[in-house]
């Protein structure tokens, strides 16, 4: 993929892989930084805006399938993609993003019939304290790609 898109898409792309695993086709301009182990990319179809997350490069379902090497430099990614978001401004006080980091990882799960990307990864996103859980938007996909790059 080229750039986000609207979640109203997800369901059309992820029929469109056939069996095929989504995140180990090519993430193409969604890649933030690759490193050994791991991908940090923006979501192909994001809940909010600046969601990005980080993905292993190889193929795991879960995070007890990941090997000492990996689990090692996922430390590392994610310290260094929490520092991004906040040196960037994406998550302070005065954000209009939000106050605060959102993580979340998924394995392969089925939640209301749907089936989540059997491939495990850390989804990361901006978010108030004051919400009690994460609120789509409409418009997650309308961000400047290379403003976080900038912060590399």
């Amino acid at each position: 993929m080229d750039k986000p898109a609207s979640r109203s898409e997800y369901k059309k792309y992820v029929t469109s892989l056939g069996n095929k695993c989504a995140f180990c086709a090519d993430q193409g301009d969604l890649i933030i930084k690759r490193y050994t182990h791991w991908d940090w990319v923006f979501a192909a179809f994001p809940y909010r805006k600046y969601h990005t997350m980080i993905v292993p490069r190889r193929h795991v379902v879960n995070f007890f399938d990941l090997e000492e090497s990996e689990i090692f430099e996922f430390r590392s990614v994610l310290k260094e993609a929490e520092d991004i978001y906040k040196k960037s401004g994406l998550v302070s006080k005065e954000s209009l993003f939000g106050d605060q980091i959102y993580y979340a990882w998924r394995t392969r799960v089925v939640v209301e019939g749907k089936e989540c990307v059997s491939h495990f990864h850390l989804h990361i996103c901006p978010k108030f304290e004051s919400e009690t859980s994460i609120v789509l938007t409409d418009d997650a996909w309308d961000i400047d790609m290379d403003y976080i790059k900038r912060f590399i």
